[in-house]
């Protein structure tokens, strides 16, 4: 019984201090999992190019490349290049 004791009090110790040096947080507050979405979607949200500036063109046709048209599609108002709404802008036009 002693035995099943200090194995488990060792095991719990262990998974403790993995737990704290992998991850950076204890067992009193672990982090909430809107925290760590939000940090998920910080890393991954568009950051504003200085190469390019807003001036009213809404269309893939009028696009000069990828890199712009993702800008135009994630900063710009009232474009029209993302026909099925999964977030990536011209993605049937083969110029790029």
């Amino acid at each position: 019984m002693i035995r099943k004791l200090v194995l488990t009090a060792i095991l719990l110790g262990a998974a403790y201090k993995y737990a704290h040096t992998q991850h950076g947080w204890s067992w009193e507050s672990p982090p909430a999992l809107e925290e760590i979405a939000a940090k998920l979607v910080a890393q991954k949200k568009p950051q504003p190019d200085d190469r390019f500036e807003c001036d009213g063109r809404r269309y893939c046709s009028q696009m000069n490349s990828r890199d712009e048209a993702e800008y135009f599609h994630h900063f710009c108002p009232d474009t029209r290049m993302d026909g099925n709404q999964n977030g990536v802008p011209c993605e049937d036009d083969t110029r790029f």
